[in-house]
C-alpha cells in the first residue's frame, strides 16, 4: 500500500466520523467533497499500482535472474 493510499483512507475514515457530528449542510457539502477527493486519490492510486506492477516486477527479475 503506498502512502497516498493510507491517507486517502484516513481522510475517508475522517470524513464518515464527522459526518455524523456535522449540523449545517455547508459542513455536510465539504465534508462530501473530501469524501469523493479521497476516493477518487485511492481508486487512482490502485489503478496506478495495478498497472504497474508488472514493470516492476520484470525489472527485479532482471537485475535478479536467479531469483
Amino acid at each position: 500500500m503506498t502512502i497516498m493510499a493510507t491517507l486517502s483512507a484516513f481522510v475517508i475514515a475522517l470524513c464518515f466520523r464527522l459526518f455524523a457530528r456535522s449540523r449545517a449542510s455547508a459542513q455536510r457539502v465539504q465534508l462530501t467533497i473530501a469524501l469523493c477527493l479521497a476516493a477518487a486519490t485511492l481508486f487512482a492510486d490502485a489503478r496506478f499500482v495495478l498497472k504497474y506492477r508488472n514493470i516492476c516486477a520484470q525489472l527485479q527479475q532482471q537485475m535478479h535472474p536467479g531469483q
